[in-house]
C-alpha cells in the first residue's frame, strides 16, 4: 500500500504537512499518466493534497472526501469555457487505492489572498464588483447534477447553528444573542427562491489575479469541491467576510456587481448558515465585542 489507511478526519490532519507521506502516491500517478515526476513541487494551502507538476495540478482526496471530488469534476466541466474568467481545465480523473484524484491544467494568476493589502483602493473596489459579476455568471450554469435541496440545507443548518459554534468555542452568551439575532434575519431570506448553481467558498484562495496595463484584476476562479444547488444569495457569504472590516463601500461594490438587491439582514442570515462560519475567530480577528452588533457592522453594514 502507498496511501496511509484514512476513514476519519482526525486521522487525516496529523499527517497533512508530512510531503513524505504523499510524494510515493503523486509519483505514481506521474507515472500511471506518463508525467515527468521531477518537476513535482507541494501547494501547502487548502485541505487536499495537491502537488504542482510542470503546467499541471494534481490533487489527492481521502476517501471521506470522495463526494466533494465528484463536486469539483462536475463544477470544472460546467464551468469550463463559459465563465468571464479562467477555470481549471479537466485533464483526468482517476483512483489509486481507495484514494480519488483529478488532475487540471493550471491557470495563471496569482491568489487574492497574496494581493489584498497591496491592491490600491481602486483594486479593491473592482476586485469586489467583478467577485459580484462572476457570481452572477456562475447562477446562469446549468444544475442538472448537482447536489443539495436548500430548504432542507437551511434546516440542517439552522438546527445545527448551536453546536456548530459550541464546537467552535463560541460561550453560551455570545450564542444565545447570536441565536436571537440568526431567528430574526432568516426571516428576510426569500422562501421559496429559486436553486441557482452555487460555487459556496469563494473566498481569496480561490479568486486568481493577473495585473494587466498596470492594474490588478481578476482573472481566474479555483475549487468545485463544495459545489451545490440553492438560493443565489448563500454564495456571497465567503466574499464578504473576506473583505477588510468595516468596508461598507467594499460589500456595496460586490453587491452592485451581483446585480440582485441584498439587505444587510439577508447577508447576515447567510453568512450564519454559511457551513464554514467560525464565529469566535470572525470575532476576535478583527477584536470585535461579542455581540450580533458590532458583528453586522463589520461584516454585513450596507
Amino acid at each position: 500500500m502507498i496511501l496511509p489507511q484514512i476513514q476519519k478526519l482526525e486521522d487525516y490532519h496529523p499527517l497533512f504537512d508530512q510531503n513524505d507521506v504523499w510524494l510515493p502516491a503523486i509519483q505514481a500517478i506521474c507515472h500511471i499518466h506518463h508525467f515527468n515526476p521531477d518537476q513535482l513541487r507541494r501547494v501547502p494551502e487548502g485541505s487536499a493534497i495537491v502537488f504542482v507538476c510542470g503546467e499541471l495540478i494534481i490533487k489527492l482526496l481521502p476517501p471521506f472526501w470522495r463526494h466533494e471530488l465528484n463536486q469539483d469534476l462536475i463544477g470544472l466541466e460546467k464551468a469550463f469555457g463559459r465563465l468571464p474568467v479562467n477555470t481549471p481545465e479537466l485533464i483526468a480523473e482517476g483512483e489509486l487505492e481507495d484514494w480519488a484524484y483529478l488532475i487540471t491544467r493550471r491557470i495563471p494568476g496569482v491568489a487574492l489572498k497574496q494581493l489584498r493589502k497591496t491592491l490600491s483602493p481602486l483594486e479593491l473596489k473592482t476586485v469586489a464588483y467583478d467577485q459580484g459579476l462572476i457570481l452572477a455568471a456562475l447562477h446562469q450554469l446549468d444544475t442538472s447534477g448537482l447536489s443539495g435541496e436548500w430548504q432542507n440545507f437551511v434546516s440542517s443548518q439552522y438546527q445545527n447553528f448551536a453546536e456548530n459554534q459550541r464546537r467552535n468555542g463560541l460561550d453560551e452568551k455570545t450564542l444565545e444573542l447570536f441565536k436571537q439575532a440568526f431567528d430574526q434575519a432568516l426571516k428576510t431570506l426569500p422562501t421559496n427562491p429559486a436553486q441557482v448553481f452555487l460555487h459556496c467558498d469563494l473566498t481569496d484562495e480561490h479568486v486568481l489575479l493577473e495585473e494587466k496595463n498596470n492594474h490588478w484584476k481578476i482573472t481566474g476562479l479555483l475549487d468545485f469541491g463544495d459545489l451545490m444547488r440553492g438560493a443565489a444569495v448563500y454564495d456571497l457569504a465567503a466574499p464578504a467576510l473576506m473583505l477588510p472590516p468595516h468596508r461598507s463601500d467594499l460589500r456595496r461594490e460586490l453587491i452592485t456587481g451581483f446585480g440582485q438587491d441584498i439587505s444587510s439582514e439577508q447577508l447576515f442570515a447567510v453568512q450564519m448558515l454559511h457551513r464554514f462560519t467560525h464565529l469566535p475567530g470572525l470575532l476576535g480577528q478583527h477584536q470585535l465585542a461579542p455581540t450580533p452588533e458590532a458583528f453586522k457592522k463589520c461584516y454585513c453594514e450596507l
